[in-house]
């Protein structure tokens, strides 16, 4: 690690005050084994000292506690224990001898939960996320669970990047960081499932984009466009920037201070988002038998005043009782007077982000339904002679873009009596946006049908027939691997007295909902006139959800943020 070794902390230590109980003479006598498990790579670090053998004072009320830490901090908590296992017993005489082993959070915290549980005496995660996630799922957590050492989750960049946007005369912040022109970097994810740091960059980036100048839809192509492919661990995660300097990859300030500290210096630099998230290292003690937690107390001591506070401080990491990292220098692409959020994202909002993000990069399949009953024809003041028509045809096409050529969509519209038996007819059946069968590329197809729509002259709005036909129709190509969804667009009521009725309706989606293959309907009202409530109890009955334009003129702006929005399908 870059710090002081653990011999040379002691040293420094001793001499500037008397150690709490008097080294052992003669060298530390350490085994060290290394073991690779499967991809987590799993290291441990078995430390034992002169006294701890068969024998001698160890032999009456010792015994070994296993430690399992976040790889990140683990040679400070093995310093730690190197100076525990060689002072060979405590004050009341039980033996110190500590195991610590590199195991990430994630594993360990679905181990807690497993049928047949395999638990370490002591366990430091990286988050108390991973913690909330295990009570979450019924395992119950210390009530006493002390931070040693705090992080916070920044969005790392190649100095090229940071020097477009204007660093380091100014200061970086995540809305320029992602701005469609000038300078903008592309997200790189490691799956949140397993990665803290990048659970702290979803939140960041979902928190700043979501109310920015872009808003949902900014956020829609910021997510839809991260690369998912990255290492779960933060070091790791960086290298990414030396092969590809164009994507900013969420970590901890320490991994990245590790990183710009090394004799081939990395040169990121640290965007700090306005509401962060902060890597708090709780220390939590499973074992609370006597010996256990006796030498539980004596680690977590050294990690919280002793050698392992100041191996902790050396290596990077803030002190949790004054939020100040020692260690951290501007230079190194960090900014250590950044204040440091101390609070721990609740489990719901985690379990959102990480939902949100998943529904977004999930390739959609969508049937856009428009209105085109007579009232569409109606001229929109100030909208220099566009009709309502015009203005949806003109906000869907530019919705087009929001979605890649992987995506499906098709596209009816609806008014009554379009064909002999439906109020609704197909324009372009469902498919992608990429060239299909005939050579034609579904994007192509779908923006020349939206420009050659028109309004039937006193045409009545079939709202309810369409809206159940076009739900069944996505759902008889239900793709799970995609998010299939209908896109309703009207500035009416239903018109169509020998339709099924709103209560029919509504028992029938919910009904055929049940089945396991849910289409939620995004219902896009605008104009005075759209039956604001019976869309919406529509919206809810299939699991989607309503938005509204009271004025026409707005129709570009919501439909882009009810596209952009499709995330909060998962209430985020």
């Amino acid at each position: 690690m870059n710090a002081e070794s653990a011999s040379d902390l002691r040293t420094r230590r001793h001499g500037r005050r008397r150690q709490r109980r008097p080294w052992r003479s003669g060298p530390l006598r350490a085994a060290a084994t290394v073991a690779l498990v499967g991809a987590g790579a799993l290291v441990t670090v078995l430390l034992v000292g002169r006294g701890s053998g068969a024998g001698g004072a160890c032999s009456a009320g010792g015994r070994a506690i296993s430690v399992a830490v976040a790889p990140d901090l683990a040679a400070s908590v093995q310093a730690a224990a190197s100076a525990l296992n060689s002072a060979g017993t405590d004050s009341a005489g039980h033996c110190e001898r500590v195991t610590v082993t590199a195991r990430p959070a994630a594993q360990v915290a679905a181990s807690l939960t497993a049928t047949n549980p395999v638990r370490p005496d002591v366990w430091i995660p990286d988050s108390s996320i991973w913690v909330s996630r295990a009570a979450a799922e019924g395992w119950v957590a210390p009530r006493q669970r002390p931070s040693v050492a705090l992080s916070p989750v920044v969005l790392a960049v190649s100095k090229q990047v940071a020097e477009r946007l204007g660093w380091p005369r100014g200061e970086l912040d995540v809305v320029r960081l992602f701005a469609s022109t000038g300078g903008s970097a592309r997200l790189a994810l490691s799956d949140p499932q397993q990665s803290a740091p990048s659970v702290g960059g979803l939140l960041a980036v979902q928190n700043a984009l979501r109310s920015g100048p872009g808003g949902p839809a900014e956020l829609a192509s910021v997510l839809r466009g991260a690369a998912m492919a990255v290492p779960p661990d933060s070091a790791a995660a960086l290298r990414t920037l030396s092969s590809e300097p164009g994507t900013t990859v969420p970590v901890s300030e320490q991994a990245l201070w590790v990183a710009d500290s090394a004799p081939a210096a990395l040169g990121a630099v640290a965007v700090y988002p306005q509401h962060g998230m902060t890597l708090d290292y709780p220390f939590l003690v499973l074992d609370t038998s006597a010996p256990a937690a006796a030498s539980a107390a004596s680690l977590l001591t050294s990690l919280q005043h002793g050698i392992g506070h100041e191996a902790v401080l050396a290596s990077g990491y803030r002190d949790p009782r004054t939020g100040r990292g020692p260690a951290l220098r501007t230079a190194r692409g960090v900014l250590p007077e950044q204040p440091t959020p101390t609070s721990v994202p609740a489990a719901g909002l985690v379990r959102n982000a990480i939902r949100a993000q998943r529904v977004l990069q999930a390739p959609s399949r969508v049937l856009a339904v428009v209105d085109v009953s007579g009232s569409m024809g109606t001229p929109v003041p100030g909208a220099g002679g566009a009709t309502r028509l015009d203005l949806v045809t003109g906000a869907a096409s530019r919705g087009l873009a929001l979605y890649p050529d992987q995506a499906e969509i098709g596209l009816w519209v609806f008014s009554t009596h379009l064909t002999a038996t439906t109020d609704y007819r197909q324009l372009v059946p469902i498919g992608p946006l990429a060239p299909r069968s005939d050579g034609v590329p579904g994007r192509e197809r779908l923006v020349q049908a939206l420009g050659q729509v028109r309004e039937v002259p006193n045409g009545a709005t079939g709202l309810y027939d369409t809206t159940l036909a076009a739900v069944r129709a996505v759902r008889r190509g239900w793709d799970p691997a995609r998010a299939n969804s209908v896109v309703l667009l009207t500035d009416g009521r239903n018109d169509d007295p020998n339709g099924i009725g709103l209560t029919e309706l509504v028992a029938t989606l919910r009904r055929e909902a049940a089945g396991g293959k849910p289409v939620p309907v995004i219902a896009i009202a605008y104009g005075g006139d759209s039956d604001v409530p019976a869309l919406d109890t529509i919206a809810r009955a299939s699991g989607g959800r309503l938005y509204q334009a009271q004025d026409p003129r707005n129709i570009s702006a919501v439909f882009l943020d009810a596209i952009g929005r499709r995330a909060c399908l998962a209430r985020c």
